[in-house]
């Protein structure tokens, strides 16, 4: 198992460094570049590979456009563990790939010949697809469904996990379920993205007889976001508190812990947490984090596959590949 010196050796920090970084320590006074480096070696760290060089230009190249900056990642990792998938894969195979921003695309850049495609990673408005269609290159998306435009996209599958959460909860006897989650929009038409997480959630506690729209508490996928919401959910709720929580992904809930711990409140024997995406952090929180594994090395790797099978038949009927999930549990929850 990956440890905290293991991870320090690499990125060349000390593992008090690593571990503040890693538990979102915002006290910490350290560069941006140094938090990705670090969260980026325990990525790969965790996936067992030797970090990946600076591949040589080759004759051929990907294209990997993200919706999120790199700013943005830092607070929602899900994103560059999925990027690291396809730069692996792309690197097995020789080839090439150059990471762009969705901002980058809609300014139009030049793709020379050598590119055979795009992967773009993330939710895209109708702008945004259309931007990138105009480029002329086979396109697969991960993250959003694109069957209805013409385009193979690469998801994985997050309402049955949703409510897998609910039934290990039910065996725990918690039917007082919270959720916090976070608010999407595309970045160019600012349109709100319905979350699976979310739609299972209030169905299937509808469907048992246990919905409450109290328990629901919505900001963004961040670790500060996690810490206000659970902030709010204790003061407004006091003593109606849920017993267990779903969080919409491990850095809100690294913000959610801290806020449990500064009001005294034990987890799990108070309050279970689950959250979702298991990136490499879930193992050295505390407590360690119960949570989704959403196979994201996976959803790259395959998208990789999809764009190579599109290249080789243009024309071929769209489709799209649909990952399960996985529940870890840990001391968050147990």
């Amino acid at each position: 198992m990956t440890t905290i010196k293991d991870i320090a050796e690499h990125a060349k920090v000390s593992p008090a460094t690593v571990s503040r970084i890693l538990n979102y320590d915002d006290k910490l006074s350290v560069s941006d570049e140094t938090r990705q480096r670090v969260f980026k070696i325990a990525e790969e760290m965790n996936y067992q590979k030797k970090k990946l060089a600076k591949y040589r230009l080759k004759k051929k190249k990907i294209a990997i456009v993200q919706w999120h900056s790199n700013t943005e990642e830092l607070g929602d990792l899900f994103y560059m563990q999925i990027q690291y998938g396809i730069e692996a894969k792309a690197h097995d195979l020789k080839f090439a790939s150059t990471v762009y921003s969705i901002d980058q695309i809609i300014e139009k850049i030049d793709f020379d010949s050598s590119y055979i495609g795009i992967i773009a990673v993330g939710k895209f408005d109708h702008t945004e697809i259309t931007a990138l269609s105009r480029y002329q290159l086979p396109i697969v998306f991960i993250g959003v469904n694109t069957l209805g435009l013409g385009f193979d996209c690469v998801n994985g599958d997050y309402t049955l996990a949703t409510r897998q959460i609910i039934d290990y909860f039910f065996t725990k006897k918690i039917t007082d379920i919270g959720l916090l989650i976070g608010i999407e929009h595309t970045k160019t038409e600012k349109l709100v993205l319905p979350d699976p997480r979310e739609q299972t959630y209030k169905t299937y506690l509808e469907k048992l007889g246990y919905f409450n729209d109290k328990l629901i508490f919505a900001g963004d996928f961040t670790p500060q976001s996690g810490y206000n919401l659970m902030q709010q959910a204790i003061t407004e709720l006091g003593t109606d508190l849920p017993h267990g929580f779903i969080i919409g992904n491990d850095t809100m809930a690294i913000g959610a812990i801290h806020a449990l711990q500064e009001a005294d409140i034990k987890i799990p024997e108070r309050v279970s947490l689950i959250s979702f995406n298991d990136i490499s952090i879930a193992q050295f929180t505390n407590p360690t984090l119960s949570t989704v594994h959403a196979y994201t090395e996976t959803l790259g790797e395959n998208a990789v596959s999809l764009l190579l099978e599109r290249v080789a038949e243009p024309d071929a009927v769209p489709h799209m590949l649909t990952f399960a999930s996985k529940l870890i549990l840990r001391a968050s929850s147990l």
